[in-house]
């Protein structure tokens, strides 16, 4: 039992460090799970796992709110460009 909870506490540690830049999230999932799993069974499941699915998500997520910055960005620069040009937008 403390063996699984020193693995689940590593897993975990080293998703949320691998979150830290889009598109690892998930390769970091996959190797905590594919760690757990040879721990607790001896042999690696080769499908997708909680925590691949997981980094999965994160890395949705982390995509998602670039591309919404970046809109949310452009329109602000679009509005600041038409307020200071003296042609509001309508």
């Amino acid at each position: 039992m403390k063996r699984t909870a020193i693995a689940i506490s590593a897993i975990l540690a080293g998703l949320s460090l691998a979150a830290c830049s889009a598109g690892d999230a998930e390769k970091a999932g996959e190797r905590a799970d594919s760690a757990y799993e040879e721990m607790t069974q001896g042999q690696k499941d080769l499908t997708d796992g909680p925590l691949e699915n997981a980094g999965e998500a994160v890395d949705r997520a982390a995509t998602d709110a670039g591309n919404t910055i970046e809109r949310e960005a452009n329109q602000a620069k679009e509005d600041l460009k038409n307020a200071t040009d003296g042609n509001p937008k309508t």
